[in-house]
């Protein structure tokens, strides 16, 4: 029985070479954040700050935002003539939920869950947003621009 072979750090040598990746390793909110329009979560940020903490206005502003999302992607980020960025769009979408399941507390009262569900989402999303990037690319759904 062959077992895989020990996953290395992009910052440790292999073969004698090391490679290009610095040695700050990205926490869970960075690495979800780089999936999302920073121009989402600033409108987001910002405008949810405005609003009573009940939760009734963020969440207006909460689905316009994620709305938004895919919108942003496919008309807004990308030149003209080019093809729209299918796997850019669905997976910025999923980490904007990701993202804020994991760091709005609203959201852990809404569906009467303890903060720790948000954190597993958050670490679970992480994990899971760079394995359903590259089942999409297996299945032919490519990345423009």
């Amino acid at each position: 029985m062959r077992l895989r072979p020990r996953v290395i750090r992009s910052d440790r040598p292999r073969n004698g070479v090391v490679l290009a990746a610095g040695t700050q390793q990205d926490g869970p909110v960075p690495s979800i954040i780089k999936w999302i329009p920073i121009e989402i979560i600033g409108v987001y940020k910002s405008v949810s700050g405005l609003g009573a903490p009940d939760g009734s206005f963020v969440s207006i502003i909460w689905i316009l935002c994620l709305a938004a999302t895919p919108l942003w992607i496919a008309f807004a980020a990308r030149e003209p003539k080019e093809p729209v960025p299918v796997r850019q769009v669905i997976l910025s979408s999923i980490a904007f939920l990701v993202w804020t399941a994991g760091t709005e507390s609203w959201i852990a009262h809404l569906f009467a869950w303890k903060s720790q569900i948000g954190s597993a989402i958050l670490f679970f999303g992480t994990l899971l947003l760079p394995i359903l990037d590259g089942v999409l690319k297996s299945m032919g759904i490519r990345q423009a621009a």
